[in-house]
């Protein structure tokens, strides 16, 4: 035999011997007292009761603010820039400045937009503050970046 088959061999041969070692270990040596199964079933019939709130006084404002998210402070600022632009054609996120404000604990959103005709518009950053506690618009406000250049009429 060629040394490459009996390294093979040698290597094979440990290998039964260990995995043979383990299962014996596992099977006779370490007997559980419950077996797995019935471990299984008294832990998926063992249900804790849900607490439930038994009136609205014991839900605070914590618990509202909990569930306010930074895709819920976006879709306030896109309805307060649409309530206050009736033509708006483009309307993005700027992700680069928009953030929860560990200071002030508002959410900051930036949006950018396009407000007038498709050929015709004018560029401008909506800045919106939202409050999680009151999940409103606490601060907004709208620059024009860039004005369209419209033709003069005569």
């Amino acid at each position: 035999m060629t040394p490459k088959v009996k390294l093979t061999l040698i290597t094979l041969a440990i290998l039964i011997i260990f995995n043979t070692g383990f299962g014996v270990f596992y099977f006779y040596l370490s007997d559980p007292s419950e077996p797995v199964a019935e471990q299984l079933v008294v832990a998926a019939t063992e249900k804790p009761e849900p607490v439930i709130a038994t009136s609205l006084a014991e839900l605070d404002d914590e618990y509202y603010s909990i569930h306010f998210n930074f895709g819920d402070a976006v879709d306030l600022c896109i309805m307060e820039a649409k309530s206050r632009n009736s033509n708006l054609i483009q309307l993005a996120v700027n992700e680069h400045s928009t953030r929860y404000n560990e200071s002030s604990k508002l959410y900051l959103v930036k949006l950018d937009s396009h407000v007038g005709t498709p050929i015709l518009y004018d560029e401008k950053v909506h800045t919106c503050e939202i409050d999680p506690k009151t999940q409103g618009v606490a601060f907004y406000q709208e620059i024009v970046k860039r004005a369209a250049v419209r033709p003069v009429s005569e």
